[in-house]
């Protein structure tokens, strides 16, 4: 909703930042390598979602955030998998993962 406010360039620069922002942060969290952070937002599929204006950067982060700390920061892992709740098939998937191991 916020996005609907600013003029459509604006918009889609800010949306396109977060997106590829939230790539680039995933990487870090699972391994500190800031030179594979880089690679990681040039690599085709984050083009393409760039191109289609997709948010599976953000989806991407949220599920390494959830499944690196589900254990130890519980707090944390829950509001990721509800954030992930715009998608209700990776909720469940990943809901049921993390029940079967043991979190």
């Amino acid at each position: 909703m916020p996005f609907g406010a600013l003029p459509y360039l604006a918009a889609l620069i800010v949306w396109t930042a977060i997106s590829v922002g939230s790539v680039i942060a995933a990487v870090p969290v699972l391994r500190r390598d800031w030179g594979l952070a880089a690679t990681a937002a040039i690599l085709p599929a984050v083009l393409m979602m760039v191109a289609y204006a997709y948010f599976v950067g953000v989806l991407g982060l949220l599920s390494v955030l959830l499944f690196r700390h589900a254990g130890k920061r519980p707090i944390l892992g829950g509001l990721c998998l509800a954030a992930i709740s715009v998608k209700p098939q990776f909720a469940a998937l990943f809901g049921l993962v993390l029940v079967c191991a043991g979190h």
